[in-house]
């Protein structure tokens, strides 16, 4: 842990929108700065969860930054954390070795850097694929999967939907429950918007080839 000057950034985006960056810094084992007063058994757990993410998605990391104020969620003060167009991501400290909160969080900045490109149709075709299923976060969980979501929280937009299916994948090939197991063959094959976003965030880099085989052998069509 080395000491930093305090630094503050402004980030203009949904959420806070000041983002106040600790004195302490951790260095990432993949290249990028933890920010804030964390053990070092806490940043070897968040960057093992880290490390089954593509090279690629892990990329898209600026640096993660430990803001536990509620008050600093302006949107939203349950959020467990918040990512910007940039690449920062603000993480509450309880949720640093949470692999949902940083496989979600961690989703988001990847899609906001395929959408920094030109030729990506990312929200395009997310959005033929899905149909029109967003109305905002439905608190009846338990009745998910359906209608090609696989949370009640996806439900809430294109990119919500994205960083739950990446977050519940990368849970089911880790061998921890999530909504695949609740996703019936039946359920698959009635529905083909599952498969679709599977294969479009295939296209798309979020996992590999070999990790979607593993989803594959262990949920079957």
């Amino acid at each position: 842990m080395k000491k930093l000057l305090l630094l503050v950034v402004v980030v203009f985006a949904t959420g806070c929108h000041i983002v106040p960056i600790s004195s302490y810094s951790h260095q990432s084992s993949h290249g990028f700065s933890f920010y804030g007063e964390m053990t070092e058994a806490q940043v070897k757990i968040a960057d093992e969860f880290i490390g089954v993410l593509p090279k690629l998605v892990i990329g898209s990391i600026h640096f993660i930054n430990i803001v536990s104020n509620a008050e600093h969620y302006q949107s939203n003060r349950m959020w467990a954390g918040h990512c910007y167009p940039n690449g920062v991501i603000c993480i509450k400290l309880r949720y640093i070795t949470d692999s949902e909160t940083l496989w979600h969080e961690i989703a988001h900045a990847y899609t906001f850097e395929l959408m920094g490109y030109n030729s990506i149709n990312l929200e395009k075709e997310w959005k033929a694929a899905a149909g029109k299923v967003y109305f905002g976060d439905d608190e009846s969980p338990w009745e998910y999967p359906k209608n090609g979501l696989m949370t009640g929280y996806g439900r809430t937009d294109w990119m919500e939907d994205i960083a739950e299916y990446t977050c519940e994948f990368y849970l089911a090939i880790t061998g921890h429950p999530s909504a695949f197991t609740r996703l019936t063959k039946e359920m698959r094959l009635e529905d083909k918007r599952y498969e679709e976003k599977l294969k479009l965030l295939l296209k798309y880099n979020f996992f590999t080839q070999s990790d979607y085989q593993k989803l594959c052998l262990k949920f079957p069509n």
